[in-house]
C-alpha cells in the first residue's frame, strides 16, 4: 500500500460531481463523433484518456509508474490487474493513454447514456452470470483488430480487504486464443483514494507496477491454468515488493 490518509475526505462531493460531469461530456463526445475507422479510434482513445486523467485529477490520485520500459507501445496485450477501487479503470486508462478497451460487466451497459457510449467506444460487455462467449469473442476480436489492448480484472470483482480473490481463467483463454501476451499490472494505493463500496475520496499516492509480459504464442487452452497462476504470482509478489520511494 502506498500513500495513506491525507486528511478528511472533503473532496468526495466535488470530486464525484466533477467526475460525473466529465463522464456525461465524454459519453456525449463518443456518441456524437462523426469519424470512422482509424480516425475514430484515435479520437475515442483521446476522449478516454482525457476522461480518465480528469477523474485522477479530481480525486487527487498522484500516480507513479514503475516498469514502463517493459511496454512495447506498438504491441497489443491482455492487461490483467488486481481490483480494489471504482477508480481502477481510470488509473489504467490514464497510464496506458486511453488505448485500452475494458471487459466490463453488463450492468454498466444498462445505464442510460453511459451504456450506449461504452458500446460506441468499443468496450466489451460480459454477463458474469451467463457469459455469451460468442459475443465476447466478437468484441475482443474487434478491439485487437483496431490495435487496442484489453483490460480485464480476473478476480471478477473487487479484492477482499485481506488479499486478492482467485483469478478466473477467461482473460487467459482470450490471450491464448488470439496469441496476445498477458501483461500483469499491479495497483497499490487506489483503495486509499477511493475504497471499494464506499463514497469517500481522499488525496493519496497511487503506485502502478507494470510486470514482464507473458507470451502466449504456441500455448493451448490446456496451458491456461498455469498461465493464470504465473500472472497471479507476479501481481502478488509486486504487492509485497518495497516501493522505490520506501513506502
Amino acid at each position: 500500500m502506498t500513500g495513506g490518509d491525507h486528511g478528511p475526505a472533503w473532496r468526495t462531493i466535488p470530486a464525484l460531481a466533477a467526475g460525473l460531469l466529465a463522464t456525461m461530456i465524454g459519453a456525449l463526445a463518443v456518441l456524437l463523433l462523426p469519424l470512422r475507422g482509424e480516425r475514430r479510434r484515435r479520437a475515442v482513445d483521446a476522449i478516454l484518456r482525457t476522461w480518465a486523467r480528469f477523474w485522477c485529477l479530481a480525486t487527487g490520485a498522484r500516480i507513479t509508474v514503475d516498469g514502463l520500459e517493459r511496454l512495447e507501445r506498438s504491441a497489443t496485450y491482455v492487461v490483467v490487474s488486481n481490483h480494489t477501487s471504482n477508480l481502477d479503470p481510470m488509473i489504467h486508462l490514464a497510464v496506458f493513454g486511453g488505448g485500452l478497451r475494458i471487459l466490463a460487466k453488463r450492468e454498466l451497459f444498462r445505464v442510460p447514456l453511459l451504456g450506449p457510449a461504452m458500446r460506441a467506444a468499443g468496450l466489451v460487455e460480459v454477463d458474469r452470470r451467463n457469459a455469451d462467449q460468442g459475443s465476447i469473442n466478437r468484441g475482443v476480436a474487434e478491439a485487437f483488430a483496431a490495435g487496442s489492448s484489453l483490460l480485464v480484472y480476473p478476480e471478477g470483482t473487487f479484492s477482499y480487504e485481506t488479499g486478492m480473490r482467485p483469478f478466473k481463467s477467461g482473460a487467459f483463454m482470450i490471450a491464448i486464443a488470439h496469441g496476445v501476451p498477458i501483461l500483469p499490472v499491479t495497483l497499490r494505493g487506489v483503495d486509499t483514494v477511493w475504497p471499494a463500496h464506499r463514497l469517500r475520496i481522499r488525496r493519496a499516492e497511487v503506485h502502478i507496477t507494470i510486470g514482464t509480459p507473458l507470451p502466449t504464442r504456441h500455448l493451448t487452452p490446456q496451458d491456461a491454468p498455469a498461465l493464470t497462476s504465473v500472472a497471479r504470482t507476479a501481481i502478488t509478489e509486486a504487492l509485497t515488493t518495497p516501493l522505490p520511494n520506501g513506502h
